[in-house]
């Protein structure tokens, strides 16, 4: 693995046995890692930040939709089936039952995208 960085630079191929080279070649390799890491945590806390400073608008909208969702559950069902309703049943229930602000098709569609992507990375 060492020597893939090596090849493609010919001065270094031929002193390929230098240890101070190769000592520096590691620590470069190391720190690379190191900043890949960083910057993956640096962006999974911009997305945290993102989520926790959502506008109280979309999280009275978040909010309408759990009522709405738990209002469903309650409900009975014409016909069962063994695994509930699909997702687009779902929004067309929510959307038939409620007329609230808020509830539209477009940020139904946009909540339940986005919950699926968090159940997703989460598994």
């Amino acid at each position: 693995m060492l020597t893939v960085g090596f090849t493609s630079n010919p001065e270094l191929m031929k002193n390929w046995d230098r240890p101070e080279l190769i000592d520096a070649y590691k620590s470069i390799m190391l720190e690379n890692e190191h900043l890949r890491e960083k910057l993956a945590r640096s962006e999974a806390q911009a997305l945290s930040n993102k989520e926790a400073n959502a506008s109280p608008k979309s999280r009275k909208t978040l909010l309408l939709v759990i009522a709405a969702l738990m209002d469903l559950l309650k409900a009975p069902t014409a016909h069962p089936r063994p695994r509930g309703m699909n997702q687009a049943a779902i929004k067309d229930a929510i959307l038939d039952k409620f007329n609230l602000r808020g509830l539209g098709d477009r940020n139904l569609q946009e909540i339940f995208a986005s919950a699926n992507k968090t159940k997703d990375d989460a598994e």
